[in-house]
C-alpha cells in the first residue's frame, strides 16, 4: 500500500509540475488553448491546425466531446472550437485534424487531457475530519457526517481510478474510458467501382501520453485493411473496398482487454453514375379507340450492376408523356399517351437516357377496326371486250380517318372478282376485267371489311363491233370562201364493222351512214344541199371522253337561188372529214363533231365548208338489266 502511495504521489506530481505531455503528431500541428481541461470548469478550448498552402478543405474528429466552427485563416492554416463533453469523469479526448486538396489528404492529432471534477463519498467517524489524496493533490480537510460519510470535493486527473485516505486506498468508481480515435478521409465511395481510403489509428496511454505498442485490432464489414506504424501511437494504413451493393461498409478498430477502447466507422457505399439504362413498355401496340396508353419504366445501372441514383430522362418522338415519377432506387415511370387520330403515323419511339447512355423501345400504331370506305369512280361505263380492264381507287380508314392496312374482301356482281394491289396506307387499285359481253349490263363491285362497306356500279357496254349507234346532231357552218355562213342538220347511224378493222385493243372500227342537209346564205345567193353518205369510222378513247374520227362519201342535191328568184338545182358528190369526242353516259351520250364538208354539183358549182355540230347519241344494246338513270 505504501509502494502504490507513492506511484500516485508521483504521478500526482508529474500532473501539477506539468511534464506529462499529451500525444500529439502527423504533419498537420494541432494545438489547443488551454491544452487541458477541468470538466465543469472548463467549457472548451480553442484549436489552431498549422497546414500547408495546398490544403483546401479540413475536417477534424473526435473521441469525446464535439469540435464545431472549422474555419480557414487568411494567413494560412484552420482554427475550430473544441467543446468538452457533458459528463465529469476523468478521461482524454483525441481531437483529430483530415486535410484534403489537390494532394494526398495528410493528417495531425493532439490529446486533450480532461480533469474530472465531483464529490469523492469519503467514510469515517462521524463528527471528524477527513482530506483526501490524489496523486499529489490533497482535497480536505471535511467533517464526516452523522451518517458516517464526508462529501469532498475533488478533481481528478485522467489515468488515475483510487485516492487515499492515509494509507488507505479508496477507489474512487471513474469508469473505463476509450483510449483510442480512428479517421478517414473520406465517409462516403462509389460502391461500383474499387475505392481506396486513406486511415489513420491513434492510441494514448490513460493519462493521454503516446501509447507505443502492439497495433490495435482492426475489423472491416467488406474489403481489407492494411495498416503499418507512424510515429507512438499512430498508426496509417489504407481500407480497399471493392466494388458491389450499395449500403453502409464498416471498420471496427478496439484494444484487446480494454473494452472500452473500442470505435467504429462508417462509409456510405453509393450507386455509381448511370453505365447503363434499361426502358420497358407494358403495351408494344396501341389500337386507335381502343388502347391510346402505355406504362413506361426506365431503370438506370451502375457499372456493378446496382440501381443508379442518377437522373434519367423519357422522350418520345409522338403522344404526350406524363411527369416521370421515382418508383424505386434508380427506376422512374411515366405513361405514354397517343390521341386516337394517329396522322399518318405507324409508330412512336420512347428514349430513356441516363449519363451517357440511352435505351429505346417502339410502339407500334395501329388503326382501329375499318369504319369507312370508298369506292370509285361509281357509275362509270366501260367496254365489255374481255381486254378492257376498269381501274378503280379504294380508300379504307377506321372511325378516326386512320388508314386501314388489312386488305377488304372484293366480289363483283358478274365475271371474275376484281384484283386488289397496294397503293400506299389503307389505299388500294381494283382492276376489274369483265369477260366479253354481248349485251349492256350493270355490275357491282363490293368491299367488305370488318364493319366497312363500299358498292360502285359499272355499266358494262358490248364491243363496238357489235354495236348499232344512232346519231343526232345540229350546228352551225362556215363556208370556206365568200362569206357564206349558215346552219346544218346531222342525222347518222353506225353500224359494226369486222373486229380486224381494229387497230388496237382500246379502239374499234365501223361503218357510218350521215345524211347532212345544209342551209347556207350570204350575198346575193342562198344555198340548200343534202349529202347521203358513207364510208368508215374509228372509235378510241382517253379515260373520261371517246374519241373517233370518220371519213365518208356519197351523193350530193344541191340547190343555189338568187335573190331575184332565179335558181339552180344539181346532183354531184359529197364527202365529209369529221373528228369528236363523246361523252359516255348511260342512255343518250353528248358528243361534238368538228367537220369538214366538201361537194360539187353541176350546175351549181364546188361548195365547201367547216361544220360544228352538237347532238346525241344513242347506244342500241339488249339489255341483260336495266341501267340505272
Amino acid at each position: 500500500m505504501a509502494l502504490a502511495a507513492l506511484a500516485c504521489a508521483l504521478a500526482g506530481g508529474a500532473w501539477a509540475d506539468e511534464e506529462i505531455s499529451p500525444a500529439s503528431g502527423g504533419a498537420l500541428a494541432v494545438q489547443a488553448d488551454p491544452p487541458r481541461l477541468v470538466l465543469g470548469r472548463d467549457a472548451g478550448a480553442d484549436l489552431r491546425i498549422a497546414a500547408p498552402p495546398e490544403v483546401e478543405e479540413l475536417s477534424v474528429t473526435c473521441s469525446a466531446g464535439k469540435v464545431e466552427n472549422v474555419r480557414r485563416l487568411p494567413g494560412g492554416g484552420f482554427t475550430a472550437h473544441y467543446r468538452a463533453p457533458p459528463e465529469r469523469y476523468p478521461q482524454v479526448a483525441i481531437v483529430s485534424a483530415v486535410g484534403r486538396g489537390a494532394s494526398p489528404a495528410v493528417d495531425g492529432w493532439l490529446a486533450i487531457p480532461l480533469f474530472g471534477q465531483g464529490d469523492a463519498r469519503v467514510p469515517g467517524e462521524p463528527g471528524s475530519t477527513v482530506t483526501l489524496r490524489i496523486g499529489a493533490e490533497s482535497f480536505g480537510p471535511v467533517r464526516v457526517a452523522e451518517d458516517g460519510y464526508a462529501l469532498v470535493p475533488v478533481v481528478v486527473p485522467p489515468g488515475l481510478r483510487e485516492g487515499h485516505l492515509g494509507f488507505h486506498a479508496l477507489d474512487l468508481l471513474v469508469p473505463e474510458t476509450s483510449l483510442i480515435h480512428a479517421a478517414l478521409d473520406r465517409q462516403a465511395v462509389l460502391a461500383d467501382r474499387v475505392e481506396v481510403l486513406r486511415l489513420w489509428v491513434y492510441e494514448v496511454a490513460p493519462h493521454g501520453t503516446s501509447r507505443p505498442g502492439d497495433p490495435p485490432v482492426v475489423e472491416v464489414s467488406r474489403g481489407t485493411v492494411a495498416l503499418h506504424p507512424r510515429e507512438a501511437g499512430a498508426w496509417e494504413g489504407t481500407w480497399t473496398l471493392p466494388g458491389g451493393p450499395p449500403g453502409e461498409a464498416r471498420l471496427t478498430v478496439r484494444v484487446d482487454g480494454l473494452p472500452a477502447s473500442r470505435e467504429v466507422l462508417k462509409v456510405a457505399m453509393a450507386p455509381g453514375p448511370a453505365a447503363a439504362v434499361s426502358l420497358a413498355v407494358d403495351r408494344t401496340t396501341l389500337v386507335a379507340g381502343q388502347a391510346d396508353e402505355a406504362q413506361v419504366t426506365a431503370r438506370g445501372y451502375d457499372a456493378a450492376g446496382n440501381p443508379s441514383a442518377g437522373p434519367i430522362v423519357l422522350s418520345a418522338d409522338a403522344g404526350t408523356l406524363t411527369r416521370p415519377e421515382e418508383a424505386g432506387p434508380g427506376e422512374v415511370r411515366a405513361t405514354l399517351r397517343v390521341p386516337p387520330r394517329h396522322a399518318g403515323r405507324g409508330q412512336v419511339q420512347v428514349e430513356a437516357r441516363a449519363g451517357g447512355t440511352s435505351a429505346a423501345r417502339t410502339v407500334a400504331l395501329r388503326p382501329g377496326p375499318a369504319a369507312r370506305m370508298i369506292l370509285g369512280p361509281d357509275g362509270s361505263s366501260m367496254r365489255a371486250d374481255g381486254r378492257t380492264e376498269a381501274v378503280l381507287s379504294l380508300e379504307v380508314t377506321d372511325r378516326f380517318d386512320n388508314p386501314v392496312a388489312e386488305a377488304p374482301r372484293l366480289q363483283a356482281t358478274w365475271g371474275p372478282p376484281p384484283a386488289l394491289e397496294p397503293a400506299g396506307p389503307g389505299c388500294w387499285t381494283v382492276r376489274y376485267r369483265p369477260p366479253a359481253a354481248d349485251e349492256r349490263r350493270t355490275v357491282h363491285l363490293t368491299a367488305t371489311l370488318e364493319e366497312a362497306y363500299a358498292d360502285a356500279g359499272l355499266l358494262l357496254l358490248p364491243s363496238p363491233d357489235r354495236q348499232v349507234s344512232l346519231l343526232a346532231a345540229g350546228g352551225g357552218l362556215a363556208a370556206l370562201r365568200g362569206g357564206v355562213a349558215g346552219g346544218q342538220l346531222l342525222l347518222g347511224a353506225e353500224l359494226p364493222a369486222p373486229e380486224v378493222l381494229s387497230p388496237r385493243p382500246d379502239a374499234a372500227a365501223a361503218w357510218r351512214l350521215e345524211l347532212v342537209g345544209l342551209a347556207a346564205g350570204g350575198g346575193d345567193e342562198r344555198r340548200l344541199a343534202a349529202a347521203i353518205l358513207a364510208g368508215p369510222t374509228l372509235k378510241g378513247g382517253v379515260p373520261a371522253l371517246r374519241l373517233y374520227t370518220s371519213g365518208t362519201a356519197g351523193v350530193l342535191l344541191d340547190r343555189a337561188e338568187t335573190r331575184s328568184g332565179s335558181g339552180r338545182a344539181g346532183v354531184g358528190v359529197a364527202g365529209r372529214v369529221a373528228a369528236g369526242a363523246v361523252l359516255p353516259r348511260r342512255g343518250a351520250a353528248p358528243f361534238l363533231d368538228l367537220a369538214l364538208f366538201f361537194g360539187s354539183a353541176s350546175p351549181t358549182g364546188p361548195f365547201g365548208a367547216l361544220q360544228l355540230s352538237l347532238g346525241l347519241r344513242f347506244d342500241l344494246y339488249r339489255d341483260a338489266d336495266a341501267p340505272r338513270e
